[in-house]
């Protein structure tokens, strides 16, 4: 018999992406990118909830998570900026304090398994160990350790940054500001791609 803890991360496991609580709480009390740090770039960033390393990790990993292609990437998009706004103004010191052993731990491994940092490794090296790190985080996650099992929480507020942003939303997303009719049941393909709301 099965219990209703295993039955929500099963469920969430096969959804393959959930939601939670604390990123609708950032969408909804409009937590976005400060436009002067997105127009000023990211050299000229300095973070507020976060060591100026620690930013610049996050915004690497963001990109790295989402690159730029024919898309903005998460950089140009401000997920560093969203992400140093959410943490300062939205976090609990335990969501804070969790953030940072989690960011420790990951810059750790990330020169154990790279003999560099993340920020100093490669695209290729970056999306090797990314990809390594994240199946040992679902192994963590069944077992709820931390801090390696707090990645999808940090991607989860990546992807949201990203997909909540002005390029994110306009380019990334098809976006149709005062939609048409109705219709409720369509083919994808007649839209060509999935819409922002």
């Amino acid at each position: 018999m099965i219990n209703r803890r295993d039955a929500i991360k099963r469920t969430a496991l096969m959804l393959g992406y959930a939601v939670s609580a604390s990123s609708v709480a950032m969408v909804m009390s409009g937590c976005k990118a400060d436009p002067a740090v997105v127009a000023s770039g990211l050299e000229n960033w300095t973070p507020v909830a976060m060591t100026k390393d620690q930013g610049q990790l996050i915004a690497h990993l963001a990109e790295t998570v989402l690159p730029k292609t024919d898309t903005p990437g998460a950089i140009e998009a401000g997920v560093h900026s969203y992400f140093d706004n959410a943490l300062n103004k939205l976090s609990s010191k335990e969501e804070v304090s969790g953030f940072k052993m989690w960011i420790e731990d990951f810059a750790k491994r990330c020169s154990a398994a790279n003999g560099k940092s993340f920020v100093d490794s490669d695209q290729k090296q970056r999306v090797s160990f990314l990809t390594n790190y994240e199946k040992a985080a679902k192994v963590a996650a069944e077992k709820e350790e931390l801090p390696l099992s707090i990645w999808f929480q940090i991607k989860e507020q990546i992807l949201l940054g990203y997909f909540t942003s002005e390029l994110g939303m306009t380019k990334a997303l098809v976006h149709l500001p005062i939609p048409g009719e109705y219709k409720p049941c369509i083919p994808v393909e007649e839209v060509g791609g999935t819409w922002a709301i």
